[in-house]
């Protein structure tokens, strides 16, 4: 796993060791002091560096690139470094929305770098690549991406997505009308040691996975149920997706690339409907929760009780 400390990589991790059926490996900065369970094996690595990554992924069947690392090129290294390795699986740092590679990159940059790992891996495990010897091939590199949409849970704790639980604040960019299909973090965890275990079914694909299937109306509705007060107390406001988009876009041309650019970009992408290509329109006919061992969905109870959880953190 690179990294195994992340907002994904934690509950992935903690999901692959409840299986009982991986030696996992986590992949750490030089230096990190972060304590991992007694059964976890650490290795350091120098992702900028492709003997330090091959070196790192010597021995290991199945290699989960949850980094943050918005640098196409440090996933391209990782890419042909499991290659080299002899690796049999990689799952790139897909998790999120499934992206029209024709039109995506030129309108939303923050996705580009995935789009670009993915194409890339696609190119790579369609070839064979001869050994050293010239005894066959050595690549026998597969892959599974994780199509999760937006992450729920940390949304709702951040107001990532407008709808913020812990300041009962609101944005509904354009109405909020469109249902997003949207996955937590433990799911998304949970996903990544499906797909593991299910590697024949999942090989070479996207997987899609949900927790739930709403709009941000229907979980601002939500959250104030669940947090009492029919609204009492929240901060509500209209939001025009496509004049946020464009300030965020002139913003990356002035060379400023920060959260909120991102994060405007991201907005706008999942409530627009002609742009969230497989999730904001055909989310509800892909579902491969039952294959990957996650239960239907979570009931509005449980988001109820979710977003009460995440309103009392400190």
């Amino acid at each position: 796993m690179a990294p195994a400390t992340s907002s994904i990589g934690g509950p992935t991790l903690k999901a692959l060791l409840a299986t009982g059926k991986f030696k996992v490996t986590a992949l750490v900065r030089p230096g990190s002091s972060h304590v991992f369970p007694s059964e976890v094996a650490v290795k350091e690595v120098n992702l900028y560096s492709f003997e330090s990554v091959v070196s790192a992924l010597r021995g290991q069947d199945a290699v989960v690139n949850e980094t943050g690392i918005m640098d196409t090129a440090v996933h391209t290294r990782l890419i042909d470094a499991a290659a080299a390795a002899g690796v049999y699986r990689l799952i790139p740092t897909e998790f999120g929305m499934e992206y029209d590679p024709a039109t995506t990159a030129q309108l939303f940059p923050v996705f580009a770098y995935k789009i670009q790992t993915l194409a890339y891996l696609k190119e790579v495990t369609s070839k064979k690549r001869e050994t050293p010897e010239g005894e066959g091939s050595s690549n026998r590199l597969t892959w599974t991406a994780i199509s999760t949409g937006p992450f729920l849970d940390w949304s709702l704790d951040l107001g990532f997505l407008g709808v913020d639980v812990k300041r009962k604040r609101a944005q509904l960019t354009d109405g909020g009308l469109v249902a997003l299909a949207q996955t937590t973090l433990a799911d998304i965890g949970r996903a990544v040691a499906g797909a593991l275990l299910r590697a024949a079914e999942t090989e070479n694909r996207h997987v899609y996975v949900r927790s739930a299937t709403k709009s941000q109306s229907e979980l601002l509705a939500l959250a104030q149920d669940a947090l009492g007060g029919d609204g009492e107390g929240w901060e509500v406001a209209a939001e025009n997706g496509r004049e946020k988009y464009e300030w965020a876009m002139a913003e990356l041309a002035r060379g400023n690339f920060t959260w909120d650019v991102g994060m405007y970009q991201i907005r706008y992408a999942v409530n627009e409907p002609k742009y969230a290509y497989a999730w904001a329109v055909n989310s509800r006919d892909r579902d491969d929760n039952a294959l990957l061992g996650l239960e239907g969905g979570m009931s509005d109870e449980q988001i109820k009780e979710m977003i009460r959880e995440i309103a009392g953190r400190k």
